[in-house]
């Protein structure tokens, strides 16, 4: 696919305790060569996808946000997304969705109003396989 998948926290005001290196352990996250400061993500047998974060000042740097440019059709990336989304806690959108997606029903009313003023009522998913059918769907 190529086109970007986004995740953020939930709201600004709260933090999240996730670091880049806690979605290294989710992810199999190799040091992009061809972009200083992100990561890539290659399964091995087929097409790579990459990972751009944006991070607190706090230390250590905890995750902000995350762009996932040209997300594999994979239920490896999918699951671990998911986990991602579970963990932090955070919310998932990408273009054209019918509403961010969160993992749990009491983070949808944790969700940036902003957020949920431009994309909708968010969507709560239960597995990785459901992030790519609502991309899918879109």
């Amino acid at each position: 696919m190529s086109f970007n998948v986004y995740l953020q926290r939930l709201n600004e005001s709260e933090a999240t305790s996730l670091t880049k290196e806690d979605v290294r352990r989710l992810l199999p996250l190799v040091d992009n060569p061809y972009s200083v400061g992100s990561l890539r993500l290659d399964f091995g047998d087929g097409p790579c996808t990459d990972f751009f974060f944006s991070e607190s000042d706090s230390d250590p740097p905890t995750i902000r946000s995350i762009c996932v440019h040209r997300p594999v059709d994979d239920p490896r990336l999918s699951s671990g997304l998911r986990e991602i989304m579970d963990r932090g806690p955070m919310v998932l959108y990408f273009p054209d969705c019918k509403g961010p997606l969160v993992t749990r029903l009491d983070y949808v009313s944790r969700v940036q109003k902003e957020l949920v003023e431009a994309l909708g009522i968010p969507f709560v998913i239960g597995t990785g396989a459901e992030i790519m059918e609502m991309i899918k769907a879109s």
